[in-house]
């Protein structure tokens, strides 16, 4: 009886993951990428992480300890499946988390209640000044949907059974647009996330 170890089976499912894991190793050995500290809390016994899923080799990583890697892998899963809260066909309106207060997001990054208020302020008045947009994946501007809504969760509540947590920034979308409330409705589009200039500061997860 052959014995299949989790390696054969890494070799064989997921061949992309494992040439930039082998492509990333090789160059710190050599030296022509040095390994970073922790992005959460420091610590200088990392991990490479890729945070979009796509193992584009050595482009694209962030560094993290084991419980800050196996912490991101959570996250991205999790947020997957609750960005989009609520639907609703006959009003074509979808709601959406953007940000949730203290909590690491995709990117491994987090931001505080206070901050997230900020946030979502200014944006809308760039929005209301046309200085701001809706896009789909960050690249194609959406002109023909529009924010009905945009909110600050008062308390710890619950929607459809998902608990939102008091802080998280929620918008409502009106989506006239028939081929981007298809992809909604077929989940090819199932979130929210914002996009700006931002200046990273050091610290550890609250």
């Amino acid at each position: 009886m052959a014995v299949i170890t989790k390696g054969d089976f890494e070799n064989k499912h997921m061949p992309d993951r494992n040439a930039a894991y082998t492509a990333i190793w090789s160059a710190v050995k050599t030296g022509k990428l040095k390994r970073g500290k922790c992005r959460v809390c420091g610590a200088t016994k990392t991990q490479a992480h890729h945070p979009t899923k796509t193992y584009g080799g050595t482009k694209g990583i962030v560094w993290l300890c084991d419980k800050h890697h196996r912490a991101a892998h959570k996250t991205v899963s999790k947020s997957e499946s609750v960005e989009v809260l609520k639907t609703d066909d006959s009003l074509r309106l979808v709601w959406l988390i953007v940000t949730k207060p203290n909590e690491l997001d995709t990117d491994l990054q987090w931001f505080p209640t206070d901050e997230v208020e900020l946030m979502s302020y200014r944006y809308m008045v760039s929005y209301k000044l046309g200085e701001a947009g809706i896009f789909e994946e960050h690249k194609t501007e959406l002109s023909d949907i529009f924010i009905a809504s945009s909110f600050l969760a008062p308390v710890d509540y619950t929607i459809n059974d998902k608990i939102i947590k008091q802080g998280t920034w929620i918008v409502v979308l009106f989506i006239p647009n028939d081929t981007i409330w298809k992809k909604i409705q077929d989940r090819e589009l199932v979130g929210a996330s914002i996009r700006g200039p931002a200046t990273l500061a050091p610290g550890v997860m609250p």
